[in-house]
């Protein structure tokens, strides 16, 4: 059994050390967009049409900031398309009110759920049929943009020859357990999609689509047939990704600190529950992949610091690769620290950060079977239709 866990051991420091000495020598290739510098009044005069799509359900406490942060923006084609998704609280009336100030600003009310529809993919589709720009931005109803994001973002997509444009969102963090947890998710997605190869048109499995800001040609978006291709996908901005990247058409990213920003959930415990709806539907629905998931969480997180606490009090042989895969954990979230600005100090936390993830997955997992479904802001999606029209991503 020793035998084991030390090859074991040696076989996953051996992938974490590869994995880091990659991600040191590649993610800072990755475009910064807030460092370039500033357009002139002339050049942004010259920016393509550009329609931002702002699906919301029940966001009357952040709708009206999203909005606010969009018309301020100079970016002088520009247009917005605020969709009110069934809300019952006052987001379709501070939406009207917008519009009813700017003329650059539309407003689309939803009634009711067509059957064979989820509500986010619908409304975004509902948006994207009225507008007419060069460029869409599917977006969400509580993300803040700095003045001149749009600018920067639409240039620089010009300018890299880009079909579908990706900007990694500052996500605000306010307590040690969201500072963990997302420190933690983007060191374990480095080890999946690596972002410098988002670009590389052979690398069919780099991917990135992100909720927050996914923008696409008009064109495109129309040639891939939009989201009537994937009416029930839940993660609707990874599988945009992965339709465009199949297609080969040419997918970019880039990040720009502090200029894209939101608040994705308060603690913790509140970002675990909200993973709830889209752990389980990320891995298709597939029990055996869950478990693997669960294993490999919990295996290599907490076994890798248990190893080294083992390694100190006798169990010597297990130290080196048990401190390898601790030092490889470190060296990756330093460098993702250009990015979400979290210490990498955190890493000590990463064991919890390991549990709360796999306690998440069990509970996506344990709740859409109980349900039937995916519950999501009060509609119950069905199992049997989200299976059927969907597919893996990965």
């Amino acid at each position: 059994m020793y035998f084991a866990l030390l090859v074991l051991a040696w076989l996953l420091a051996a992938f974490w050390v590869a994995r880091a000495r990659e991600i040191a020598l590649n993610l800072d290739s990755v475009p910064d967009i807030a460092s370039e510098p500033l357009m002139s009044e002339a050049a942004r005069g010259a920016l393509p049409t550009l329609t931002v799509i702002v699906p919301a359900k029940n966001e009357g406490e952040n709708i009206q900031a999203t909005l606010a942060s969009l018309v301020a923006s100079d970016y002088p084609r520009l247009s917005v398309i605020a969709v009110d998704d069934r809300s019952s609280d006052a987001t379709g009336e501070i939406m009207e009110s917008f519009a009813s100030q700017d003329t650059r600003v539309a407003v689309i009310h939803v009634p009711e759920l067509p059957d064979g529809w989820m509500g986010k993919p619908h409304a975004m589709h509902l948006g994207a049929t009225h507008a007419k720009a060069d460029w869409l931005l599917f977006t969400d109803g509580d993300v803040l943009f700095a003045p001149d994001l749009l600018s920067r973002a639409v240039a620089h997509a010009e300018k890299v020859g880009a079909d579908h444009f990706v900007i990694v969102p500052t996500l605000v963090m306010k307590t040690v357990g969201e500072r963990s947890m997302i420190g933690f998710m983007q060191v374990l997605s480095g080890l999946g999609s690596r972002l410098w190869r988002v670009a590389d048109p052979t690398a069919k499995r780099d991917i990135v689509g992100i909720g927050a800001f996914n923008m696409i040609r008009r064109n495109v978006y129309e040639q891939l047939g939009g989201f009537e291709a994937t009416p029930m996908e839940v993660i609707e901005d990874l599988r945009l990704a992965k339709r465009v990247k199949q297609a080969g058409f040419a997918q970019r990213v880039a990040i720009a600190p502090m200029m894209v920003q939101l608040h994705w959930a308060p603690g913790g415990v509140g970002l675990a529950r909200n993973l709830t709806k889209n752990l389980f539907a990320a891995l298709a629905f597939r029990w055996w992949v869950a478990t693997l998931a669960c294993i490999w969480l919990l295996l290599v997180y907490p076994g890798a610091f248990a190893g080294l606490i083992a390694g100190a009090f006798g169990a010597y042989l297990l130290l080196i690769p048990c401190a390898l895969i601790v030092l490889s954990m470190f060296a990756i979230a330093r460098k993702y620290r250009r990015i979400n600005g979290i210490s990498p100090l955190y890493v000590v936390t990463y064991p919890i950060a390991a549990v709360a993830l796999a306690a998440a997955l069990v509970g996506s997992v344990v709740l859409t079977w109980s349900r039937g479904g995916v519950l999501w802001r009060g509609t119950l999606y069905p199992l049997r239709e989200l299976r059927k029209r969907g597919s893996p991503l990965f």
